[in-house]
């Protein structure tokens, strides 16, 4: 489940701010598609998280992303480089 909020949640002005302010500013297609960003990029991170954290504790000097490699699976001594 993905959700944003976006807008004020209370308070006397809430209302005329959600519905007249805050869509010209935030519009609705520009949530939607900030949505699907989010989804697509965390959806990413198992693809290079693991090469990433890998390069970051100096076990590899270099990591090659290449297709269908599952770099979460490869171990350190086979990256590239290390």
């Amino acid at each position: 489940v993905n959700s944003m909020t976006v807008g004020l949640a209370g308070g006397r002005l809430a209302r005329a701010f959600n519905e007249h302010v805050r869509p010209r500013f935030f519009p609705d297609a520009q949530g939607r598609a900030w949505l699907l960003h989010n989804i697509e990029e965390v959806g990413n991170l198992e693809r290079f998280l693991p090469a990433a954290v890998a390069l970051d504790r100096g076990e590899a000097r270099h990591v090659r992303m290449d297709e269908g490699v599952d770099v979460a699976r490869v171990p350190a001594h086979r990256i590239r480089g290390h």
